[in-house]
């Protein structure tokens, strides 16, 4: 925030170089804009140019186009706008300069944006210190090359910022990109031609056909061989009145998650009891269900909490669904590959048949992610249950296909990742281009001096003369107004209360 200024330049706290006041609400608003009246600038006419309020003059602390806003309380707080005319609303904090270029105030603050947002005060809702923004150093060139610099700025900005808008899009390209590798996948056309070059391959209704006989030969006991059956055979009505949402190859076979495997979920041992804790045996809860593999859980349980606990312990390779959440968590996938237990607001899929591999699967559910979200029931929030993920829909392609469909999507995967790294540090450096801008800007070194212009010293005693005025000034208007009459107050003194 220091440093060597040119010769001409002089620098000084914030405060004393701008005349400031805080917005506030007017006593009337409305929702029509009408003679007396202003726009209204609430936090979203600010940030997104919506303008559905209008204030009253009388009551209002106006601003123009040449202050600087800055937001002053919220979670935004510490960010810079101008170029606005209206009425401040009680987050802004208005700076009218004094004498100063406006845009080289705006710039000079906009430039210390990151800094002020990291040093808060408040532990509630945050906002902008005070002792650290206004003792900021503010480095005041001559008013000339003040101009200069914006003119620089001006035409060094924009074009930075367009480089960034055209980087932003990148990420919402990879995702259409990732998404058409899977739909490809899991509708046979990435492997079209691998299919042509393998047509002994046995085909997914033989493979369905041994899944099926593998389930009910290795069930546990009476009950899990009832459940198999009962599941199976539920599966097949249902399958009765559906269709496979496209053509499928002929060598590939419509079914349901429940014609592959079983599915569990699992439970959480009680908090009270703290031996059920802190263990050695993995547990997952449904926010580490994150489109990933999963190596590590945050929480172990111990084999107490195990035991006193409807928890079951799936091998690795077991393919996890989300089955609870609003945000982005429901219907969300990851692969096991440690052994582990999961609690009640996830589904395991058991497949230990070895005739779907899980990054199949894994990736099946990738796909159809918006629309298992969708599958979800309940008045409230919607939600997915063990009964419902067995009814979600599956495509089943031949074994050798699996292999060669996992093997292609996570060489295009692979590509994706690729550029997404190629993207990120791309946009770091444009980010850090701005900012090494900017702070040339504020060192002298973006335009040359000129040594006809005026000294900074001098726009210093001119700008401290001004500001003195200024603050007399106001404070013969206010108690000008305290001493009228209520009804001869003039809305001549209703602007921004200024320092």
């Amino acid at each position: 925030m220091t440093g060597t200024l040119p010769s001409n330049w002089v620098s000084v706290e914030l405060s004393k170089a701008v005349m400031y006041g805080k917005g506030k609400k007017p006593k009337i608003l409305s929702e029509k804009n009408r003679e007396g009246f202003v726009p209204y600038i609430n936090i979203k006419a600010f940030e997104k140019g919506v303008i559905d309020e209008y204030a009253d003059i009388r009551s209002s602390r106006l601003i123009d186009e040449n202050d600087i806003l800055v937001v002053w309380d919220g979670a935004r707080f510490g960010l810079t706008g101008m170029g606005i005319t209206g009425a401040a609303g009680s987050t802004l904090m208005v700076l009218k300069p004094v004498v100063c270029n406006s845009k080289y105030l705006y710039s000079f603050i906009n430039r210390y944006y990151s800094y002020i947002n990291s040093k808060p005060k408040g532990t509630g809702t945050p906002h902008v210190n005070p002792d650290v923004f206004w003792k900021l150093l503010f480095p005041i060139a001559p008013l000339n090359e003040q101009k200069r610099i914006v003119a620089k700025l001006d035409a060094v900005i924009p074009r930075i910022a367009a480089v960034k808008e055209r980087l932003e899009k990148i990420p919402t390209i990879l995702k259409r990109f990732r998404q058409s590798v899977l739909t490809a996948a899991v509708t046979g056309k990435l492997t079209e031609k691998w299919r042509g070059d393998h047509s002994e391959v046995e085909s997914a209704e033989v493979l369905l056909e041994r899944i099926k006989a593998f389930r009910i030969e290795n069930a546990k006991n009476n009950r899990d061989l009832n459940a198999i059956t009962k599941n199976l055979k539920e599966g097949l009505e249902r399958l009765q009145n559906k269709e496979a949402p496209y053509p499928l190859p002929d060598t590939w076979k419509y079914c349901e998650i429940n014609s592959i495997g079983n599915v569990y979920n699992g439970s959480t041992p009680s908090r009270k009891v703290p031996a059920y804790w802190n263990g050695k045996i993995n547990w997952v809860s449904s926010g580490e269900v994150s489109n990933t593999r999963i190596k590590s859980t945050r929480e172990q349980i111990s084999q107490d909490g195990f035991n006193n606990a409807s928890v079951k312990l799936f091998p690795k390779g077991t393919v996890l669904v989300a089955m609870i959440g609003e945000g982005k968590t429901r219907g969300q996938t990851a692969i096991l590959d440690i052994e582990s237990t999961c609690n009640q607001n996830v589904a395991a899929i058991l497949i230990d048949h070895g005739c779907v591999l899980p990054e199949y699967l894994f990736n099946w559910f990738l796909m159809n992610y918006e629309r298992n979200r969708n599958f979800g029931s309940g008045s409230g929030p919607k939600a997915l249950n063990c009964q419902r993920v067995r009814e979600i829909d599956f495509i089943l392609p031949p074994f050798q296909e699996q292999k060669e469909i996992v093997r292609q999507v996570d060489k295009l995967f692979a590509l994706s990742d690729k550029v997404e790294i190629h993207y990120q540090k791309a946009r770091d450096r444009v980010d850090k281009l701005s900012q090494s801008v900017l702070a040339k800007a504020f060192r002298g070194e973006l335009v040359p001096q000129d040594p006809n212009d005026e000294p900074a010293e001098k726009l210093l005693e001119r700008i401290l003369e001004e500001k003195t005025k200024m603050e007399a000034e106001l404070k013969g208007a206010v108690r000008q107004k305290r001493r009228a009459p209520k009804k001869n107050r003039s809305k001549s003194t209703s602007g921004v209360k200024m320092r």
